[in-house]
């Protein structure tokens, strides 16, 4: 071997001998999945080798949830039987396994805060739920707080249902926004787009936003993000173009558009009237309904140049409900009206505290095979009180 070469292969195996070799494995939680705990779970973890497949030379593993360290396993398959309580909330988990030769591998998670289950072989149903004072009716009433498990009671078509689930802390959501942009929109767009800028600042860290217009059809202008800067940019570029309100479409391809999301989903309307497409078809209205309620989307208008502030929410059952008002009340949200740029603050202001003072609750259906639909009602256990919550959900 010439003089070059060897000095090249001695430094060679001197950089390998130097450089620190990893653990040659990796663990993940396998089960729950979704990792969602509530109640008494087991939780069981594995090792994997770097090609993906599993590690047997584990000599143990260890678990903490909240910082409390849980008695090591040593024999695969890894599990833990917890009791987190009812409450439905975020727990760290960290995970420490060591194997036969002594390499260590860690792993750091969180638990998801809430689940969402899709409108078909449901098991457990999710409702959020918020409560206001009696004349929130009447546009007035602030959302109330400090309520607990014991006091709200859920009926499913009709027959209560035992909580197995309860959450009261703030959670992030996925936020769509979608504003009206067609031409009748055209000399208020400013302030709209301020008080939407205004409103996208005051939502909770790690909400992630979305940003749709509609007119003749729908545009998809910003996709889910938690960058406010580049969020706030599309809304500031937003012109009126289009003579026609696609609500019925919007609603189906926002709820769409959420039903992949793991987190809270709520749809914000923007816009200064009913759906122009369809004309106010029944049919594409009920369509439009079961769409939001199947991907557990909760809708909340604002009516842009209605006549007074009355808010229309889950608890009234008017029979002069307009479209909008209708889509809000049976997936749980409301309609607040503005009827000019300086009631559009205090709008989204009602919205902001609507959707920062929710609470979830959460029932294992007592038919989940069953195909139809289920209607849900949520009750309040105490006086001049009202509650907004989804009205049902389709099993197919």
């Amino acid at each position: 071997m010439s003089q070059p070469a060897l000095v090249s292969a001695v430094l060679m195996l001197a950089l390998q001998a130097a450089t620190p070799h990893g653990p040659g494995f990796e663990l993940q939680v396998v089960s729950p999945d979704p990792l969602m705990l509530v109640g008494r779970c087991r939780i069981v973890a594995q090792a994997r080798d770097p090609y993906g497949k599993p590690y047997s030379r584990i000599a143990y593993m260890t678990l903490a949830i909240d910082g409390r360290a849980l008695p090591p396993d040593s024999a695969s398959p890894f599990e833990w039987e917890v009791d987190l309580g009812p409450d439905l909330r975020r727990h760290r988990l960290d995970l420490t396994a060591v194997d036969r030769t002594g390499r260590k591998a860690a792993l750091g998670l969180l638990s998801e805060q809430r689940g969402f289950v899709e409108a078909v072989r449901v098991n457990l149903v999710v409702v959020p739920a918020v409560v206001r004072a009696l004349e929130a009716a009447q546009g007035g009433g602030g959302v109330i707080a400090g309520l607990t498990s014991a006091d709200f009671v859920i009926l499913e078509d009709g027959v209560p249902q035992p909580l197995t689930s309860f959450s009261s802390e703030q959670v992030p959501a996925s936020v769509a926004i979608a504003l009206d942009n067609s031409r009748s929109m055209e000399g208020h767009l400013w302030s709209v787009q301020k008080a939407v800028a205004q409103f996208i600042e005051s939502q909770p860290p790690g909400s992630e936003l979305s940003l749709m217009t509609f007119n003749d059809q729908v545009f998809l202008e910003h996709d889910f993000t938690r960058d406010i800067r580049k969020l706030k940019a599309s809304v500031a570029a937003i012109r009126a173009e289009g003579m026609r309100t696609a609500l019925y479409d919007t609603v189906r391809t926002a709820s769409k558009h959420l039903s992949s999301r793991s987190d809270a989903r709520v749809l914000i309307l923007f816009t200064d009237g009913d759906d122009t497409v369809y004309e106010g078809d029944q049919g594409y209205l009920r369509s439009s309904i079961d769409a939001a309620q199947g991907a557990d989307v909760s809708i909340y208008g604002v009516l842009y140049g209605g006549s007074g502030a009355r808010a229309r929410s889950a608890g009234d059952d008017s029979d002069e409900l307009t479209p909008l008002e209708r889509l809000a009340s049976e997936t749980g949200g409301e309609v607040v009206m503005a009827a000019g740029p300086a009631d559009l603050r205090a709008a989204f202001g009602r919205l902001t505290a609507a959707l920062s003072g929710r609470y979830v609750l959460g029932y294992e259906t007592p038919e989940p095979g069953k195909p139809g639909y289920r209607s849900i009602e949520v009750r309040v256990c105490k006086p001049g009180v009202s509650v907004q919550a989804r009205r049902g959900y389709t099993v197919r």
